[in-house]
């Protein structure tokens, strides 16, 4: 199962050395973590939030709704080629940083 870990580096409430930990602590293959400069309302509420987030959130998931059930997932790299996904091995991305 994907698992998408969203944390904000400026959060108080959680702070980002309690979220970063998650992608060692899941069992799935598949961790994309990802930080952004805002707090803990802020990833809800600012416009960053709606201007960054939000799409971000929303790409991650189409590119995994995407594939229907018996067919190939594929990831796409960051020059912009699509690739077959590997399966088996664990897939990571490592924590990114949203500049403005």
């Amino acid at each position: 199962m994907p698992v998408l870990n969203i944390y904000g580096e400026q959060d108080h409430l959680v702070p980002p050395h309690c979220s970063r930990c998650v992608e060692d602590l899941v069992g799935s293959a598949d961790v994309t973590t990802m930080a952004f400069p805002l707090g803990h309302i802020g990833m809800y509420v600012s416009s960053r939030a709606q201007t960054d987030l939000a799409p971000t959130v929303a790409d991650w998931l189409t590119r995994r709704s995407a594939a229907s059930p018996g067919t190939e997932r594929t990831t796409q790299s960051e020059e912009g080629r699509t690739q077959p996904e590997r399966r088996g091995t664990r897939r990571r991305r490592r924590s990114t940083r949203r500049e403005s």
